[in-house]
């Protein structure tokens, strides 16, 4: 179907090379009279322009379509699962959990889970480290 579309393009813009110049022919030619020349130009004109748009989307390639954006938040965890989740890893690391170990076991992505991580912090009076390399570990009173 592409090559054909690229055919039909090809000749839509060879019927623009035809009408075009013929329009300028008939713009200068001696044995014409004046009105004669203003009907007839801009017509040839009009159906260029018409062949050049059909040229043109039929030569086009099509835009790849975009995928609506997904919510960030994993579809498979609700808030209470996501709650138990963050119960169990705070509970095995002593209260200590860094923001990519918490993303990697809900899904969620990195600033979700650090969004996520961040309120609880400020729920449970925790804090947080912040290493030489930027990652930042959550350090939960258990």
């Amino acid at each position: 179907m592409g090559f054909i579309k690229f055919v039909l393009g090809l000749v839509a813009y060879s019927g623009t090379l035809l009408f075009g110049l013929s329009a300028v022919v008939l713009l200068f030619d001696g044995t014409l009279e004046f009105t004669s020349k203003a009907m007839s130009t801009p017509i040839a004109f009009g159906i260029a322009f018409g062949f050049a748009k059909l040229g043109k989307w039929l030569m086009k390639t099509p835009q790849p379509t975009v995928e609506p954006a997904r919510s960030n938040t994993s579809p498979s965890l609700d808030s209470d699962s996501l709650q138990e989740l963050f119960y169990q890893l705070v509970r095995t690391n002593n209260g200590s959990i860094t923001v990519m170990r918490f993303a990697m076991e809900t899904g969620l992505s990195g600033k979700d889970a650090q969004a996520y991580l961040d309120e609880k912090a400020k729920e449970f009076n925790a804090h947080y480290d912040i290493d030489s390399r930027g990652n930042i570990t959550y350090q939960f009173p258990v």
